[in-house]
């Protein structure tokens, strides 16, 4: 970010506190000027915080229902027009089901791709 002129995040999301995901925290906060640092713990996630940048709306959410803290990634969703992008942290194929029956049947297409055994992401139009 720094090598591009960035010396500022203003949202910084962490989608669960596993060291993958969470473990250079501490160096950003040092290293830029972090003014909202986002997690499954601060609440943001199961409240549904959302926001509009340049016609490109974001929303946070998490399942309700998970039972442990893959399940409970903070999941973001980047939509404009029609076009929706869901990223979903490590959620397990338990979430993924849940995800899939309900987003998916509403949506005139779904593609779901994975990058890892673990990491999905849903591409929703």
């Amino acid at each position: 970010l720094q090598a591009v002129g960035a010396h500022t995040v203003h949202r910084l999301i962490v989608s669960h506190n596993d060291t993958d995901h969470a473990g250079g925290l501490a160096v950003l906060r040092k290293r830029l000027d972090v003014k909202s640092v986002i997690t499954p713990q601060t609440g943001d996630c199961r409240e549904h915080q959302s926001w509009t940048v340049d016609s490109v709306d974001f929303q946070l959410f998490a399942w309700r229902g998970a039972q442990n803290s893959n399940n409970r990634s903070c999941l973001l969703q980047i939509s404009t027009g029609s076009f929706r992008l869901l990223f979903v942290g490590d959620i397990e194929s338990e979430a993924e089901l849940v995800l899939m029956e309900d987003c998916c049947p509403r949506l005139t297409g779904c593609l779901f791709r994975t990058t890892e055994p673990k990491h999905l992401l849903l591409l929703l139009f």
